[in-house]
C-alpha cells in the first residue's frame, strides 16, 4: 500500500508542477477577475440608471403636483399662512443639492447628457403702470432783512402842539 500511496503523490506532484499548470491557473484567476470587475461594472452602471430614472419620474410627479396645486389655488381662496410654505421651500432647497449631485455624477457615469433645469413658470402678475408725479416745486423760504436803525438821542422832550386845544390858543 505504500507504494501506491508514493506513486500518487508523484502524479500529483508532477501536476502541480508542470508548467502548463501554472499557465492554466493564471489565465484562469486573469478571466475570473475579468469577470468579476465587469458584473461589477454593470450593476454600478444599472444602478445609475435605476436613479436616473427614478429622478425622470420625481420630476414628472412634482410638475403635475405644482400644475394641480395651482389649479387648486386658483379655484380658492389665497391663505395668509405663509410659514409653512417657505418651511418647506428651504428643506426641500438643501435636499435638492445633495441628491442634484448625486444624479450628475450618475448621468456622466451613464454617458448621458447633463440635466437641463427648465425655468420656473409662474402666473403672470397685471401690475398698473404707476403715475409720474412732477416734481414738488419747492418755494425758497424768505429770509428776514435786517434794517439798521439810527441811534437818537433824545435829550429834550418832545413838545406836541395841537392846533385843536382852546388852552394853547388862548392869550
Amino acid at each position: 500500500m505504500s507504494k501506491q500511496l508514493s506513486n500518487q503523490a508523484t502524479k500529483v506532484w508532477g501536476l502541480l508542477t508542470d508548467p502548463t499548470t501554472t499557465t492554466t491557473y493564471t489565465q484562469t484567476l486573469d478571466i475570473t477577475w475579468k469577470i468579476i470587475r465587469e458584473t461589477g461594472s454593470l450593476l454600478w452602471l444599472t444602478f445609475c440608471l435605476v436613479l436616473v430614472g427614478f429622478d425622470w419620474f420625481w420630476t414628472q410627479s412634482i410638475g403635475a403636483g405644482k400644475t394641480v396645486r395651482g389649479w387648486v389655488n386658483d379655484i380658492g381662496k389665497p391663505s395668509s399662512d405663509k410659514a409653512p410654505v417657505e418651511a418647506g421651500k428651504v428643506i426641500a432647497s438643501v435636499s435638492k443639492n445633495s441628491v442634484s449631485y448625486m444624479l450628475s455624477t450618475a448621468r456622466k457615469q451613464l454617458g448621458l447628457p447633463e440635466k437641463e433645469i427648465p425655468a420656473p413658470v409662474e402666473k403672470p402678475v397685471a401690475i398698473a403702470p404707476t403715475p409720474v408725479l412732477p416734481a414738488p416745486v419747492v418755494e425758497p423760504e424768505p429770509t428776514p432783512v435786517t434794517v439798521p436803525t439810527p441811534a437818537v438821542e433824545d435829550t429834550e422832550p418832545a413838545v406836541v402842539v395841537d392846533a385843536a386845544s382852546p388852552s394853547e390858543s388862548a392869550p
